[in-house]
């Protein structure tokens, strides 16, 4: 309880020395809201611009919709953010529906991993590409049945743009949360 307080108390007092604004935001439920009512996950630290959006409590998670985010495969975000879990998922959306893809990004801080859900059409196949966020690799990929992957992607030499393309898509939505709401992932899943 203590925490929230200081959390509206940190959100109010940034709010007002922003100055008053009337922009609003949705809710993930669709209520107009306006930024002061809602608190933001974590503080953001001295060096980040301020944030232009909040992230809504509901349920014990933390959530937000964004129709327009495109930073990866031109699709919107619904986010997730359990932090008892430590995960935050990304969940791809049509940007003009709000329907979910099938594919979706999720940060693990408990073990310090990105999970990237890749479902390809054209061959029927259903990925998961593990990406350690400390080094920066691709660590395994595996089907939708469990099996690994890992060593015939690396035999038929698609490791290395596999590695690429999940470090990319990691990049392109930690920059979209870090312009978004003021702070990193990480933070905000940590709290």
């Amino acid at each position: 309880m203590k925490r929230t307080i200081a959390i509206v108390a940190a959100a109010v007092l940034g709010l007002g020395m922003a100055g008053c604004s009337s922009d609003s935001t949705e809710t993930a439920a669709g209520t107009p809201e306006t930024p002061a009512s809602s608190a933001p996950a974590a503080s953001a630290s001295a060096n980040a611009p301020a944030a232009e959006h909040t992230l809504t409590s509901q349920d014990g998670m933390l959530t937000d919709t964004d129709k327009d985010a495109t930073a990866v495969e031109d699709s919107g975000f619904e986010i997730t953010i359990d932090q008892q879990a430590k995960t935050a998922t990304f969940q791809f959306i049509d940007p003009a529906s709000g329907e979910a893809f099938q594919n979706y990004g999720e940060f693990n801080y408990a073990d310090n991993t990105y999970l990237r859900h890749l479902v390809s059409s054209a061959m029927g196949k259903t990925y998961n590409y593990t990406y350690d966020l400390t080094s920066n690799a691709l660590v395994s990929v595996f089907d939708d049945e469990g099996n690994d992957l890992s060593q015939s992607t690396k035999d038929n030499g698609r490791w290395e743009k596999a590695e690429t393309e999940t470090g990319d898509q990691v990049q392109a939505i930690q920059d979209y949360f870090q312009t978004r709401y003021g702070m990193s992932i990480e933070d905000a899943t940590l709290g």
